[in-house]
């Protein structure tokens, strides 16, 4: 369960009701009870939340979006196919470009075989 004081400095510049605050705390504790335990890795001598820094600030910005009714999945949906296009797309030109296939795929997240198939190899 997150500590009260990091919800209460998390919380620090939101205008939220006493109810507002209270569901907040409820889906942040639903979310550490129950999705960072699913975490293959979670239990593990390798597990770090810092490797999750990025999928728990999610949670947390979701959760306050939702108490405050400014929540919009769509627009989440349409920002990660833009991402992926971005990176794909980059992938691609990097290659043109010279880059090696290997390397760029990794840091594009894509496989090299898909990023062959692109460039026609």
């Amino acid at each position: 369960m997150p500590q009260q004081h990091e919800i209460t400095a998390w919380l620090e510049d939101a205008d939220l009701t006493p109810d507002q605050i209270e569901e907040f705390t409820r889906l942040v504790t639903l979310h550490e009870d129950t999705v960072i335990p699913a975490r293959p890795d979670y239990g593990t001598p390798d597990y770090s939340s810092a490797d999750y820094a990025d999928e728990d600030t999610a949670a947390w910005i979701a959760a306050l979006e939702i108490v405050e009714g400014t929540f919009d999945l769509e627009a989440r949906g349409k920002a990660l196919l833009a991402a992926r296009a971005d990176a794909q797309q980059g992938a691609i030109m990097a290659v043109l470009a010279g880059n090696e296939e290997a390397p760029t795929a990794r840091a594009a997240a894509v496989s090299r075989p898909w990023l062959r198939k692109q460039i026609g190899k």
